[in-house]
């Protein structure tokens, strides 16, 4: 499925993508380029599902992608911190970028997101 965004998602993810690695130089290390390359696509992934849950006003659709992706992700050897600071760095690389309602709504699931995530990593003591 191709999702067409009225902002620029390329300057977005590159964003996203460089923050990460900025902050988690070891994941450079661990995983090379290759997983570098894999951050950008995830991070598109995230973009695309956020458009697709806000288009059809259900927050579930993304709170239920967030919680496979960090079963997913975590299967890998990542964490649900690095999952929710993924989270968090899209929401401030698109402050101020994106129209008002998509911005509100997008930041919306994505504190959502992030607070059931925590909610289950406390539970689960993960």
């Amino acid at each position: 499925m191709t999702v067409s965004y009225p902002f620029d998602a390329n300057a977005l993810v590159d964003e996203v993508t460089a923050g990460i690695y900025e902050e988690f130089p070891e994941l450079l290390e661990r995983y090379g380029e290759r997983g570098k390359v894999k951050c950008r696509e995830d991070v598109f992934y995230h973009l695309e599902h956020l458009q697709i849950a806000f288009n059809m006003k259900q927050d579930k659709l993304f709170v239920d992608y967030a919680i496979w992706l960090d079963g997913l992700l975590r299967s890998r050897g990542m964490t649900t911190a690095h999952v929710v600071d993924s989270f968090s760095r899209i929401e401030r690389a698109m402050a101020g970028k994106l129209p008002g309602d998509l911005q509100a709504g997008f930041a919306h699931l994505l504190q959502l997101a992030v607070k059931t995530l925590l909610e289950k990593a406390e539970k689960t003591g993960e």
